[in-house]
């Protein structure tokens, strides 16, 4: 099975992030996919939201250029060669030679998964472009995201940890992700946060569904 079809059949044909019965409540909802790989996340959504306006970020070069070929002709999909970070200090890439969906950054001085100290000697200093979500977030002028989908290998940390500092919860509606490190103490933190957080939480294996929407949960 080749990693394409392997993505299509978990995104589009099991629904892993659940969005087949989930009705975003604007006409033109905005859609952030943060680790868009080869952007079957991406195309997926514009199926189902022809009219949404969507921001997809993706850290390899290479996952990049597929995901631009498949998007190339839907003007409503912005797509960044970018990694995006929170405010730790990325420091390298742990590239996952086996998994073109397995890369991570890894950072110099965060206190979570991604700590360098925990992939020593196991990540090299590539040439990647960064961007702090708070940049994303604050470049919508007001707007809020209807969606913030998360697959970005244990960076999803970081990122949320600054959404907590900055209190941007309130305007971020539903999210889905892909959680990782699910034994480590900031996974209990962060579970625990977004239950309080979004009236609807869901965690069902490697897996995070926040929302406001009790459809959202329907499968």
């Amino acid at each position: 099975m080749s990693f394409e079809y392997h993505l299509i059949n978990e995104v589009v044909a099991n629904d892993c992030y659940r969005i087949i019965n989930l009705s975003l409540q604007k006409e033109t909802p905005t859609i952030v996919d943060i680790g868009a790989n080869i952007g079957i996340f991406s195309y997926y959504a514009h199926t189902k939201y022809p009219k949404a306006k969507i921001y997809s970020f993706e850290l390899m070069k290479d996952n990049y250029q597929k995901a631009k070929k498949r998007l190339l002709d839907i003007e409503n999909i912005k797509l960044y060669n970018k990694g995006v970070i929170g405010d730790s200090n990325p420091c390298g890439v742990f590239t996952n030679e086996n998994n073109p969906g397995g890369h991570k950054v890894i950072f110099e001085d965060s206190k979570d998964y991604c700590n360098k100290n925990r992939f020593s000697n196991k990540h090299t200093p590539l040439e990647v472009k960064y961007i702090k979500f708070s940049e994303i977030f604050e470049s919508l002028a007001g707007t809020s995201i209807d969606l913030l989908k998360l697959d970005c290998e244990g960076g999803e940390y970081d990122i949320l940890f600054q959404c907590e500092k900055l209190n941007y919860f309130d305007g971020i509606k539903n999210i889905v992700m892909e959680i990782h490190g699910r034994t480590s103490q900031e996974y209990e933190y962060l579970k625990q946060y977004l239950n309080k957080k979004y009236k609807f939480f869901l965690a069902e294996g490697h897996y995070f569904f926040c929302s406001n929407q009790s459809s959202f949960f329907t499968k």
